[in-house]
Parts: C-alpha cells; sequence; structure tokens
C-alpha cells in the first residue's frame, strides 16, 4: 500500500471517529480531529495542495489576528491565549472539506451522526426516567451542550428526509423523532428557539409545507407534553424568570464594558471578576464567567474591530453557504446537506444570541463540520 492511500484511509477514520464520537465524547472527538490533522499533513507532504484564500479564509485570519492582539495588551495575556486555543478547530472545516471526494461517504458520515445522537439520546432519557438527570443530556455534561447538538443534528436531519429514499426515511423519522423528543426534555430553550429559526430556514427554502408542520407540531406539543415542558416554553417571554432577568443584567453590564474597552476588549478571559465590578444591584447570579451572547462576549473580549470581523464572518458564511446551496440544486442530496448545514448555521446564530455557543467546544467543532460539509459538496459537483 502506498504512503498516499495509508493517509487516506487514516483520515477517513479519523474522521469516521469524528462524527461518532460528536454527540457524547469531547475527548474522542479532539483525539480524532487531531489524528485526521496529522494524516492530512502527511499526505500533504507527498502531493501538491495549495491553499486558497477568498473571503472566508480572510475573515478567519483577521479574527484570528484581533484575538492574538486582544491577548497581547490584555492584563491577563496567558490566560487569554490559553482560552484563545479552541480557534485552532476552524481547521475542523478544511479537513473534512479537503479529504470527503463522495456522495457516499458524506452521507455515512451524517447517517453515523445521527444514529450517534439517537443512542445517546436514548441513554439520556434512560437516566432522566431514573431521576438521574433534571434536564435530559446523555453524556454530556451540559444540558446547554447537548441541546446545541441536537439543534444541530436535527437540522441535518430534517434536510435529509426531505429528499431521502424510502427506505432511509424508515431511518430518518423515527430518528427525528426521538432527538426532537429529547431536545424537549433538554429543556433548552435558546436551542428550541434556534431549532425554530433553523426549520424555517429550510422551509422558506426548500418546502413551504414545512413551516406549517412546525406550527402543527408546536400547538400539538403546547397540549401533549408535560407541564414541566410546556412551562418552560412558556417563560421564553417572560422577562422576570430568573435567568431571563439575570441575561439581561449580563447585557446591560456587557454594553457598559465594551464602552470601557471599546477597541480591543480585554481578551479572551473568564469574565467573572470583571462582571462583579458591572453587575446591577438587581442581579441575581452571582458570579458569572461569560455573558450568555456570542456577540456581546466577543465584544467585551475583542473590542469593537474584534466584533465587527466577528459579524463579517458569519455574514461571509450564510452567504457561501447560500451561494453553494444554490448552485448544487441539481443535485438532490447534496442540496439538502448544504441546506442543513446552512439552517443548522442559521439555529446556531440565534443560539448564540441566548447562549456563548461560539466558545462552547462540543458545539463549535460540530457547526466547523458542517460547514466543511457543504464546501466539500461543492467540491464533488464543481471539482475544478
Amino acid at each position: 500500500m502506498d504512503k498516499k492511500r495509508l493517509c487516506n484511509r487514516i483520515i477517513l477514520f479519523a474522521l469516521f471517529c469524528f462524527v461518532l464520537g460528536a454527540p457524547f465524547s469531547i475527548t474522542i472527538t479532539q483525539v480524532a480531529f487531531f489524528l485526521g490533522l496529522l494524516g492530512w499533513f502527511v499526505k500533504s507532504i507527498f502531493g501538491k495542495q495549495k491553499p486558497k484564500f477568498g473571503p472566508l479564509e480572510i475573515c478567519f485570519i483577521l479574527f484570528i489576528l484581533s484575538t492574538i492582539i486582544s491577548s497581547i495588551f490584555s492584563e491577563h495575556s496567558s490566560e487569554s491565549f490559553i482560552r484563545s486555543r479552541e480557534l485552532f478547530f476552524i481547521l475542523i472545516i478544511y479537513l473534512f472539506s479537503s479529504n470527503l471526494k463522495k456522495e457516499k461517504i458524506i452521507k455515512f458520515l451524517l447517517f453515523v451522526l445521527i444514529l450517534s445522537t439517537v443512542v445517546t439520546s436514548i441513554y439520556g432519557f434512560i437516566l432522566y426516567t431514573k431521576g438521574m438527570q433534571e434536564r435530559l443530556s446523555g453524556r454530556i455534561a451540559m444540558p446547554l451542550t447537548f441541546g446545541g447538538i441536537l439543534m444541530i443534528v436535527i437540522s441535518v436531519g430534517v434536510s435529509l428526509f426531505l429528499d431521502a429514499e424510502k427506505r432511509e426515511k424508515l431511518f430518518l423519522f423515527p430518528s427525528i423523532l426521538i432527538l426532537i423528543a429529547a431536545l424537549a426534555f433538554n429543556l433548552s430553550r435558546g436551542a428550541w428557539v434556534g431549532l425554530f429559526c433553523s426549520l424555517l430556514t429550510i422551509g422558506f427554502l426548500r418546502s413551504k409545507k414545512l413551516v406549517i408542520l412546525v406550527m402543527a407540531v408546536i400547538v400539538a406539543g403546547y397540549f401533549l407534553l408535560p407541564g414541566k415542558v410546556v412551562n418552560r416554553a412558556r417563560s421564553i417571554v417572560d422577562l422576570h424568570e430568573s435567568s431571563i432577568s439575570d441575561r439581561l443584567c449580563m447585557w446591560r453590564s456587557s454594553i457598559d464594558m465594551i464602552k470601557d474597552h471599546p477597541i480591543i476588549g480585554v481578551g479572551v478571559i473568564d469574565l467573572r471578576d470583571l462582571y462583579d465590578e458591572y453587575k446591577p444591584p438587581e442581579a441575581t447570579e452571582i458570579r458569572r464567567g461569560h455573558m450568555h451572547n456570542n456577540f456581546l462576549n466577543v465584544g467585551v473580549h475583542q473590542g469593537i474591530v474584534g466584533l465587527a470581523i466577528f459579524i463579517a464572518l458569519f455574514v461571509v458564511i450564510i452567504k457561501d453557504e447560500y451561494r453553494i446551496y444554490k448552485g448544487v440544486l441539481k443535485n438532490k442530496f447534496l442540496s439538502s446537506v448544504v441546506l442543513g448545514s446552512l439552517a443548522a448555521f442559521v439555529g446556531f446564530l440565534v443560539n448564540g444570541i441566548f447562549e456563548l455557543n461560539f466558545r462552547d467546544s462540543e458545539v463549535i467543532m460540530l457547526i466547523w463540520f458542517t460547514i466543511g460539509v457543504a464546501l466539500a459538496s461543492k467540491k464533488i459537483l464543481t471539482p475544478h
């Protein structure tokens, strides 16, 4: 076996382990990521792959530079650099987009991801029914993190279902139902709102009937789900609910922090001590290390400059994925893959209004994966 073929097998094995472990083990996911990177690096030695730089790559580079500058001038420089290491996960996009050459491999990986998430959710249901979890979270310690994972996987699954073959629908339909039920009992309101926007995106771009179905499911859920879930949903619009009022306090404090550190921010640091200085008297949450909002958190960490780049990055991602979706419409499977990726990203953005999911390793790694798969889909149809 030649060295290049061996590298390809190592990479594909790593990609398989990545999606398999994503719903339940960050250790497996990160080890698989670094194994894939190693195989890709060795493979590049024997090949002639020239990096291409477009608007997406420019935004990534600028955001990384913004992070470095903020870290250098931060009062807690070493902490800021250490906490910035997760930007390394951006390479997940290019690991997948550069090494997925066939539709069947993309399909296999996505179905493995869905199956793994279903199994993890069933495990979570077992723990939940035994009273071992107040909020269903599978093997993930934080319910908000598992809610973000479920939101992403459901988005992809629903998009795949719309154009799937009959035998694939026999797997996807019950899987989606299990995942939606798991998300309901996960009680993550931000993920609920994110999924709602994600499914609306799929509905408006692909099938208007889905929009009606989503509304019908919400109404049915209101009457059929346990009071604990329904009351949690009602509290979404209750500004006096404790966690929501605390978020409002954090957001107001964030704006004051940005005013005092407007250009390059305070660095990518834990904000507990800083929040103690800025929190209003009515805040009931004593110490909080982040501000439960991607945009405000980046504004505090990296100032207005970093926030502007951050927003530009997300705009470029949405534009690129939408353009790719339009370009692959002639292929039903690949178009459903890209649409699922786009919808998941929309859901991620909406969820990020209420939660710092950009710094949540499990969630952001999965988002980079979906973007990488979308870019790979484009390359399969237009390799040149």
